[in-house]
């Protein structure tokens, strides 16, 4: 999570969600790093929905679409920007 700057921003809070919208996790808080870390996803696709914003930022609710490949071996990362 970051602000338009580029600087880290912590205690934003997500939901990571099916591509059709249920509800597989909530309350993924990010660390002083602006960083979540989800494991062991199975392959498919997936949304993080952010549920909550850093204080004095104005919450994304647009969910931030991604695929985990079958027997994908790198980490995927996304990136989530938040604005004042």
């Amino acid at each position: 999570k970051v602000d338009a700057e580029g600087h880290t921003l912590e205690n934003a809070e997500f939901a990571l969600q099916s591509k059709d919208g249920k509800t597989l996790k909530k309350s993924l808080v990010t660390d002083q790093k602006g960083k979540l870390h989800i494991n062991e996803l199975k392959p498919g696709e997936y949304q993080f929905v952010e549920t909550k914003a850093p204080h004095g930022y104005e919450l994304d609710d647009q969910p931030i679409r991604f695929t985990i490949e079958k027997n994908q071996q790198k980490p995927l990362q996304v990136t989530a920007k938040n604005h004042l």
